[in-house]
């Protein structure tokens, strides 16, 4: 029953990579509320730690979480860069927005 449910973790881990490296969000959030309903599966079953362990590791669970986790990161920063760039860039818009108006007052009151 633990393999299993194992399994199938690794198996929406591996799903949630493949989203994130394709940037194909919509179904993002289904797969990971699949994936802790999983989670919280495993938590229901008797199983011993060294059994988990074990299965861990010969499904290679630590690497593709380290894997997403990296994923993660990167996306979440290259968005806040992102943003960061449209809010300056908007700034700048008001700046001149703001310069092009007071020019046009000038020049009507000349």
């Amino acid at each position: 029953m633990l393999e299993q449910k194992l399994i199938e973790f690794r198996e929406k881990t591996k799903e949630l990579i493949d989203i994130l490296q394709r940037e194909d969000f919509d179904n993002l959030n289904e797969i990971i509320s699949q994936r802790q309903e999983i989670i919280d599966s495993i938590k229901a079953i008797n199983y011993s730690m060294e059994e988990f362990i074990k299965l861990s590791i010969a499904l290679n669970l630590s690497e593709l979480d380290d894997q997403l986790n990296k994923l993660m990161n990167a996306k979440i920063e290259k968005t806040r860069t992102e943003l960061k760039s449209i809010k300056n860039n908007r700034q700048v818009a008001q700046y001149y927005d703001l310069e092009r108006t007071d020019s046009i007052l000038i020049n009507k009151k000349i």
